[in-house]
């Protein structure tokens, strides 16, 4: 047997036998390599810009984890239906054969995606698993959606009820109270938020309907795209979403045609469709039909900025609050971050709303006279001289 030296001996009892060499000695600051800026620049660019690997890497998990859901539904109803066909097919019905091929055949789509860079073959203990709630992947309920639309339907009411009644057509095409009724009850109309500092009216005017066809109308809309959007982001994302949308529209719209009354919920609406908007765009290769879901938000912008030409619905309110809706995405959103870090996404969204809403109450206060207007197209974009829809506002008597 070997014995080792005495000197290395010693050296393992001091604790000097396994250390690494030494180092040279860093030479001084002042002699050192100093970055010039275009590269100090570029560091700094990137450290907020890029976006890390480890969220790049939950982001993708997160949205596989959401296509798997779908698939996991997809199987699970299409199993539900034909089991049910083949126990009663009396009490199934003749639709249940076209449900269980419409279930089979989103799951074969889901199955063949090319897109998704993982197979997600499901075992029934899988998909078993997956139904559990999943606190990152949660599906809200429409709770704001719904308390909105029984706010709105109440007013409504009581605005025709107030009003004794519907005004003729060549008044209100929508079926509903006169201009003087919805100034009453909060409507925008910038000679009196001027004249009474009623800014108030800022948020009162979503709450308003011109007519039983254009609360039947937004309703709708809010029930395609702002449910979706509210089970995806939650309660109180999508309510900042559509209030800041709602204020920023009717700022716009107080500045661009003061002398016009507008209601409605138009700068809210189009704040989510133009949330919706950046958020298929961007997330186009994870979507099931995202030329469908694109094709059915532009069809809704148009229409949205057509009735606007109509008394009392507000072009200039969907402007703003399709931009309120899109910075306000931009900072709520989880889902909106360009590729980039979402901090560095939230900030700019945070400076877009600040810009806006400085920008438009300094020209509000301190340059909007009700007295003078902006441009002539203005106004007819707002509302096209059709029978008596756009005259004078009589407001005697309210104040």
């Amino acid at each position: 047997m070997s014995v080792a030296p005495a000197e290395q001996l010693v050296d393992i009892e001091d604790g000097q036998g396994d250390r690494a060499p030494e180092q040279p000695p860093r030479p001084p600051r002042s002699m050192q390599r100093q970055p010039t800026i275009a590269e100090f620049a570029k560091k700094v660019a990137t450290s907020w810009v890029k976006p890390p690997t480890r969220e790049a890497e939950e982001q993708r998990r997160l949205q596989e984890r959401k296509l798997k859901r779908q698939q996991t539904k997809a199987r699970l109803k299409a199993e539900a239906s034909s089991k049910k066909a083949d126990e009663d097919p009396a009490a199934a019905g003749e639709g249940a054969p076209k449900k269980m091929k419409r279930w089979l055949s989103q799951l074969a789509m889901l199955n063949k995606d090319p897109r998704r860079k993982v197979t997600l073959k499901l075992t029934p203990d899988e998909a078993a698993e997956d139904l559990d709630e999943d606190p990152e992947d949660k599906e809200y309920r429409p709770i704001v959606m719904v308390i909105t639309a029984l706010f709105y339907t109440i007013i409504l009411i009581a605005s025709i009820w107030y009003n004794g009644g519907f005004e003729p057509f060549a008044v209100n095409p929508f079926f509903g109270p006169s201009e003087k009724t919805l100034i009453y009850f909060g409507a925008k109309y910038t000679p009196i938020m001027v004249d009474k500092q009623q800014y108030w009216r800022f948020l009162t005017a979503m709450w308003l309907h011109v007519g039983v066809i254009h609360f039947v109308l937004y309703m709708f809309t809010q029930y395609r795209n702002g449910i979706p959007l509210e089970r995806e982001i939650g309660h109180w994302r999508v309510t900042l979403v559509y209030f800041i949308s709602a204020i920023g529209g009717t700022l716009f719209s107080a500045i661009m045609v003061p002398n016009l009354v507008s209601v409605g919920p138009s700068g809210a609406l189009m704040g989510v469709l133009g949330i919706s908007i950046v958020d298929v765009a961007q997330n186009w290769e994870y979507r099931e039909n995202p030329q469908k879901e694109m094709l059915n938000l532009i069809v809704t912008l148009v229409i949205a900025l057509v009735l606007g030409l109509l008394p009392s619905i507000d072009n200039f309110a969907h402007v703003g609050g399709f931009v309120c809706g899109i910075f306000s995405g931009m900072v709520f959103s989880p889902n909106i971050h360009f590729k980039l870090r979402k901090t560095f996404v939230t900030f700019l969204g945070v400076l877009g709303l600040l810009a806006y809403f400085v920008a438009t109450l300094a020209v509000f206060f301190l340059r909007v006279s009700p007295a003078t207007e902006w441009c002539d197209a203005c106004t007819t974009i707002e509302c096209l001289p059709v029978l008596d829809w756009c005259g004078a506002v009589d407001t005697t008597g309210l104040f």
